[in-house]
């Protein structure tokens, strides 16, 4: 395991090479990457983020945009949602153009807008009153897409400024669901299932159990199998929400009554 000493020691083309082969770690089943969700977390995998965290640091305090082209164009998916993670902020030009536009299905300039527009995100209530239903499902996919920005790219551990901003996208999106619901047209968005964006899918996913639960299933069912770590977990919670309660999203669905103890 590379020690911070160590990575002090390093040249950045060596750094560069190691946060790659770490990267890419999350792309074999046999890794202790991929366990770094399981809890309590086993300790291979802390040690696994523990490296990536001292590697990723020692690039942040030194790296930037040229010497971390080779991250930002890697093969590997993983690889470039880490390396926009940690070097957005040095970096932004080259993270939206590099990820974030093939995985929205925005063109470029688009992708460094939404950065600019997740990045300065009102933290306080919005007001939907007046908002039409095309207004809303408009709003629904800027914040879905917003969402996927903040939990891609934002340090949403420590950093409590990108702490707040991801919450407050949450609440945006449910707020708008719940309009949605209100004008009866949650089935507008069983549309955006086929989305290129997987936030986009989830959410749409996730509010249209009750409209077709059939479609949406099916919808959460691939992302839970897919290789986006973020997409995959939060499709897992919703699959158990919804065989457990009845309802993901609170308002949306009625929860599922509570099934008798048996006597």
């Amino acid at each position: 395991m590379t020690t911070e000493s160590e990575a002090r020691a390093l040249t950045i083309a060596q750094l560069v090479d190691r946060f790659a082969a770490l990267g890419a770690e999350f792309e074999d089943d046999r890794s202790p990457a991929r366990q770094v969700r399981v809890s309590p977390r086993p300790p291979a995998a802390d040690a696994f983020m523990q490296e990536l965290g001292t590697v990723g640091r020692e690039l942040q305090r030194r790296g930037d945009g040229e010497a971390m082209r080779p991250l930002f164009e890697s093969a590997s998916l993983p690889v470039r949602l880490l390396t926009a993670l940690a070097m957005t902020g040095r970096a932004p030009e080259l993270a939206a153009f590099s990820l974030i536009a093939p995985t929205t299905g925005l063109t470029d300039d688009q992708a460094r807008d939404l950065i600019i527009r997740t990045t300065s995100t009102d933290l306080d209530p919005s007001d939907l009153s007046g908002l039409t239903a095309d207004d809303l499902v408009a709003r629904f996919v800027d914040y879905a897409l917003r969402n996927f920005v903040a939990t891609r790219f934002f340090n949403i551990w420590d950093n409590q400024p990108a702490i707040d901003i991801s919450n407050r996208i949450i609440e945006e999106i449910c707020d708008v669901l719940l309009a949605l619901k209100a004008k009866e047209a949650l089935a507008r968005l069983l549309t955006f299932l086929d989305h290129p964006n997987v936030a986009v899918r989830t959410w749409a996913a996730k509010a249209t159990l009750g409209v077709d639960e059939a479609r949406a299933l099916k919808v959460l069912q691939q992302l839970a199998a897919s290789a986006d770590i973020c997409g995959q977990a939060e499709a897992k919670r919703a699959l158990r929400k919804w065989a457990d309660k009845g309802r993901v999203i609170y308002g949306l669905t009625e929860a599922r009554p509570r099934a008798a103890p048996p006597a």
